[in-house]
């Protein structure tokens, strides 16, 4: 049995192949070395979504308080007049 570590693959179509794999010298290879194991085909959508959400989150806010500013100033002006 081999334990393959995909942390590294971070980008589209990177693979590991087995001529990556460190084979201990008692175990025989049947596939040619080049065989791929395994291959990215797609980065996950779900953490993109997240930070579109945040960024949505946080534009949002800035707005309000730019919104809440707008106003108090507005209060403000009318007082003095």
């Amino acid at each position: 049995m081999f334990q393959v570590y995909i942390s590294e693959l971070d980008e589209v179509d990177k693979g590991i192949y087995f001529s990556d794999l460190t084979v201990p010298e008692n175990i025989q290879v049947l596939t040619h070395e080049e065989e791929l194991i395994v291959k990215i085909t797609a980065l996950p959508v779900a953490e993109v979504e997240e930070v579109e959400e945040a960024a949505e989150a946080a534009e949002a806010e800035a707005a309000e308080g730019a919104e809440q500013e707008a106003a108090e100033g507005a209060e403000t002006t009318e007082r003095e007049e």
